[in-house]
Parts: structure tokens; sequence; C-alpha cells
């Protein structure tokens, strides 16, 4: 091959790969929690399709995103579980503008029995009693393993069955172990309902609001060295939440979204 001919094909791959790149830079980049992760997606694909714009997803602890977003992490948008973290990343100047509720989640339980008892409290009780485990999000990282924790708590749970908790990183987790690790009952978010239905003999029960203080969830536009266009469609994105179609969406799923 001669040289011209091969710097030729070098200079073209080159551009290839720098138009790749900053193809991938435009795209709007979400950190999403990981109670949000399905109905996300359908956000997520609705506004692409309303705004012709391109979005990438990534899922976590609503604790592990402010941490990474706090280390530099290039997110255009945080979708938290809660309002504390998108607060604290507020706090530290890292956010354009203020939090902006979405929605509101639900604790539930989910039991591979049904319950007797009217109180998902007592089959929790009857299920550690009998040498049962129960999984839940790591309450360090995950607003729900927090919620969690209040209602074990609020019940005398907490304490008496230290020993018998699987502590998963956070929703996303909890909902693999509860499909794949042959538990008993596990305490989870409303909105894992649609993605655990399916497996066998799952029962689901609400959880009392009086037993967890209400899980606020809101969103917070990051700031970072993004161009006119990203900031823009960061925003649209943002109000996007407000829409008709989203809000319908997120109640499908189980979620509050009146008198936030």
């Amino acid at each position: 091959m001669s040289r011209p001919l091969y710097a030729f094909i070098c200079f073209g791959l080159i551009c290839i790969g720098a138009c790749k790149n900053h193809q991938e830079q435009e795209k709007l980049l979400i950190a999403v929690a990981g109670n949000m992760a399905l109905p996300a997606k359908e956000v997520v694909a609705a506004y692409e399709h309303q705004y012709n714009t391109k979005v990438n997803m990534t899922i976590s602890s609503s604790g592990k995103l402010t941490h990474q977003i706090l280390n530099g992490a290039p997110f255009d948008i945080f979708i938290s579980a809660d309002e504390q973290y998108p607060q604290v990343l507020q706090k530290r100047g890292v956010t354009s503008g203020k939090p902006v509720r979405y929605a509101q989640g639900q604790l539930v339980l989910w039991t591979i029995k049904e319950i007797d008892s009217k109180r998902p409290a007592d089959h929790v009780r009857a299920v550690l009693e009998n040498g049962g485990k129960l999984v839940v999000p790591n309450p360090d990282i995950a607003p729900y393993g927090r919620a969690a924790v209040q209602f074990l708590r609020a019940n005398g749970l907490w304490e008496a069955f230290e020993q018998q908790f699987v502590i998963a990183d956070g929703v996303s987790q909890t909902n693999h172990f509860i499909a794949t690790a042959g538990l008993q009952a596990g305490l989870t978010a409303r909105s894992s309902q649609e993605m655990l239905q399916g497996k066998e003999n799952g029962h689901w029960f609400n959880i009392s609001p009086e037993d967890y203080e209400p899980i606020f969830q809101s969103a917070v536009l990051v700031n970072r060295h993004q161009s006119a266009r990203q900031k823009k469609e960061a925003k649209d994105f943002l109000d996007f939440l407000k829409d008709e179609q989203v809000l319908s969406i997120l109640k499908r799923y189980g979620y509050l979204t009146q008198d936030l």
C-alpha cells in the first residue's frame, strides 16, 4: 500500500472516530434511580419520539449516582428516588436550578405466600420467626431502603431479626434477588411489580404510608460543560416529566403524581 493511500485511510478512520465521539457527546445523558428503571425507559422513548433527541440512561442506586456526579460523571439530568440526594448536589454547587418533584413512590412487600393477616408486618414476622430471609435495599444508598428500615423499626422487626435481612445495593438488585435467589419475601418499590409479576406464586401488598416517611422523588439538572443545545434538551426533558403522557406512565407503575 502506498504511503499517500495509507495516510488517507488513517485520516478517514480518525474522522469516523471523531464523528462517533461527537455523536455520543451530543446524546442526553441521564442518571436514573433503580426504582425508575422500567418507567424511565417508556418516558425516554416518548421523549425521543417527540423531541427527536437521543438519550443514554445509567441506572443505579440514588446514593451511588450522587457519588458519581460529585466525582465528575458527565450526566445532564439526575432522576432520583428521593429529594435528599438532589439537594446534596445542589448544596455542592453541581446543579443548575432547584430539584423538581415528579412523583411519590410507594413501598410494597413481595412474598411467595399469600398473607393471612391483614397486616404485612405480621406476615414478615412469621417469615422471620420461621427462619426465612427478607431482602431489602441498602438504606445507606437507596431511599426505598430507608423506607424499608423505617417500616421494620416501626414494627419492632429490624433489631429483632438483624441477621436475617439480605441487604441489596438498591431496588434493582433487590428485584434481582427476589427473581432469582429463592427468597421468601422482600421490600421493594411498587414500580417493580410489573417486572416481577410473572414470578411464580408472587403476591404484593402495599405497606401502610404511616409506617415510613413519604418518598417524594425529584429530578435535577446537572451543571457540566454542555453545549447550548444539550442544556436546552436537558431542560426540555425535565419539563417533560410533568407532561400528561409521562404522568400516565408513572401512575401505571404505581406512583402518586398529585398533591406533590
